[in-house]
């Protein structure tokens, strides 16, 4: 493999004043901050010794033409140990000069990018700045500008590409849970993006075979690669396979790229209940009160989706358990003790089977002449399970489940605390 080769200071400095070509200050070359995308892409901006996150996210804006940026979010991304999201007053030179040195010229930015299809692994301990979306808001102003609802035409913009680009990025390293026949339809709208329309002279079937290992989501991709192995190949299943996914591909034929990278889109988020989700590894407690005896604790997965709480075992086969917001009573966060535990109605249960046992309560609290009252009459939680997560992220993660419940309930779009979204 050729060695890599690095930007140099010089095309940085050239990147940066462009950047701020319409800037009412002359740019500062010597303060730069590399921003990197999930895709391994990056921006170079310009920083001052005060920059804030806030800052940063309002560049990334400008930069990127975007409408909104009030549900996006920088992380601190330590390679081989984990990300944390950074506050929007959060001192980036700071959160920078905790990771590494500053060069002697005072510039600071990470110099390599990374790639999830490179062979070469980033660096234990090496330090990233993450641009993303963190909060989906259906019909929120970025839903609106990526999908397009009252465009006859739709057309290319960054909101788009950069919500087609992280959900492909999900889809191909296995964190939205895909069945073969959704792999294979969004791997066609992929190729239909990327490629455009059908062509029997070029897309033959050793050239599908190919791009289905390379480009599709998991699980078929992995399912392609098993049938090509030396122990399969001679069975023909590949080739039936490719076959099958070669008749879809034809048969999307004619839409233009902006609209197989919304379609590809709109199928996820239709068929896929991890759309949008962050994910967290946690140490679950489940007590569904049926022993005496302390719950086991188990090292899992937890998806904090628009719609509910999803738990994730790691083991095989995988275990997927389901709690809406509708069925959590309650939730209370320890962030101090990085414990976030919520009470989720039993799955013999109906929430009508609890409102009718608070009135029963109530009722019996006024036979008895006393005052009603919720917390000392009525215990909801005997009728729920109760789950324990441990984690780190355990304020994110509350504020997550209290941003969905919100929508869910007051119609209030999340956002970033303190994000006004200029």
């Amino acid at each position: 493999m050729p060695p890599r080769r690095f930007p140099s200071r010089a095309s940085l400095a050239n990147v940066a004043s462009k950047r701020a070509s319409l800037s009412l200050t002359a740019p500062n070359i010597n303060h730069l901050v590399r921003v990197f995308m999930l895709d391994g892409s990056s921006k170079v901006l310009q920083a001052t010794e005060n920059s804030t996150v806030r800052d940063i996210l309002a560049q990334m804006k400008y930069n990127m033409d975007l409408g909104d940026v009030s549900t996006c979010a920088l992380f601190r991304v330590v390679d081989g140990q984990g990300a944390r999201r950074m506050e929007l007053d959060e001192n980036m030179k700071q959160a920078i000069k905790e990771t590494h040195e500053l060069d002697s010229s005072g510039t600071y930015y990470v110099q390599k990018t990374y790639n999830i299809d490179d062979d070469e692994k980033p660096t234990p301990g090496s330090v990233r700045i993450l641009f993303r979306t963190w909060i989906h808001a259906r019909c929120g102003i970025f839903d609106q500008e990526v999908f397009q609802y009252l465009e006859r035409h739709k057309h290319n913009n960054s909101a788009l590409w950069l919500a087609y680009m992280e959900s492909t990025f999900m889809c191909m390293t296995g964190r939205y849970y895909l069945s073969d026949d959704e792999a294979i339809m969004l791997g066609c709208l992929r190729m239909q993006a990327d490629s455009g329309d059908f062509n029997p002279d070029v897309h033959t079937i050793d050239n599908i075979k190919e791009r289905v290992c390379t480009r599709f989501p998991r699980p078929i991709s992995t399912q392609m690669r098993a049938l090509l192995s030396p122990t399969l190949i001679g069975n023909g299943m590949a080739d039936a396979l490719a076959e099958r996914i070669m008749f879809l591909y034809a048969r999307i034929a004619g839409k233009h790229k902006a609209e197989a990278q919304i379609e590809f889109l709109t199928s996820l988020r239709t068929w896929c209940p991890f759309y949008g989700a962050t994910f967290f590894t946690i140490q679950c407690q489940y007590d569904d009160g049926q022993s005496e005896d302390e719950p086991p604790v188990h090292t899992m997965n937890v998806a904090i989706g628009p719609l509910a709480i999803f738990l994730i075992t790691q083991t095989e086969p995988l275990i997927i358990l389901r709690h809406p917001y509708k069925r959590i009573v309650k939730w209370i966060a320890y962030r101090d003790k990085h414990i976030f535990c919520y009470w989720v109605l039993k799955k013999e249960l109906s929430l009508k089977d609890v409102e009718i046992a608070q009135e029963n309560a109530e009722k019996n609290a006024i036979k008895s002449g006393r005052v009603y009252s919720p917390e000392n009459d009525f215990d909801a939680t005997d009728y729920c399970d109760c789950v324990y997560l441990v984690t780190p992220s355990c304020a994110e993660l509350e504020y997550l489940v209290r941003s969905y419940v919100s929508l869910l309930k007051y119609d209030i779009f999340p956002r970033l605390k303190s994000a006004d979204g200029d």
